[in-house]
């Protein structure tokens, strides 16, 4: 069986950006670095975090444990036999704890009352939704969903 994933992400006009966006998408549940970032940008890591500062207003990494958190967001409401664990690790996280850890910082609530809230249709309880809360409205405006195949 096939598996698509919708996940929000930033968009931008800024080639190096999109170039970094598309990469990141692709290698979701690789380890990626700020050098690897830098490296698909074509671009010194202190350019590239001056660049997404500016661009998306988040650094290069927070900006990547966001998209990794809310695509495991996505992934959390799409099917529940999916246990933490192997959500943690298709979106590119090394333990289980600090998905956990990130995952509670980013939306308020664990992963697991996260899916637990949403399957309950309480899909408007605040620390439910993709997006997290901590992302502004004029920042929502530039957000798009992608389809990432996952199987």
């Amino acid at each position: 069986m096939d598996w698509t994933l919708s996940v929000p992400i930033f968009q931008s006009t800024n080639p190096i950006i999109k170039r970094i966006t598309e990469y990141t998408i692709m290698n979701m549940a690789e380890e990626v670095s700020l050098e690897d970032l830098a490296k698909v940008g074509r671009v010194s890591t202190f350019y590239l975090c001056r660049l997404f500062k500016k661009e998306l207003g988040f650094s290069p990494i927070k900006w990547l444990w966001l998209q990794r958190t809310m695509a495991a967001a996505a992934f959390l409401i799409t099917d529940k036999k999916f246990s933490l664990t192997d959500i943690a690790f298709s979106c590119g996280f090394t333990s289980s704890a600090h998905f956990s850890r990130l995952f509670k910082s980013t939306y308020g609530i664990t992963p697991s009352q996260y899916r637990k809230l949403n399957h309950q249709g309480l899909e408007n309880y605040t620390g439910t939704g993709v997006i997290p809360r901590m992302i502004t409205d004029d920042k929502k405006e530039s957000m798009v969903l992608i389809s990432k195949q996952l199987f």
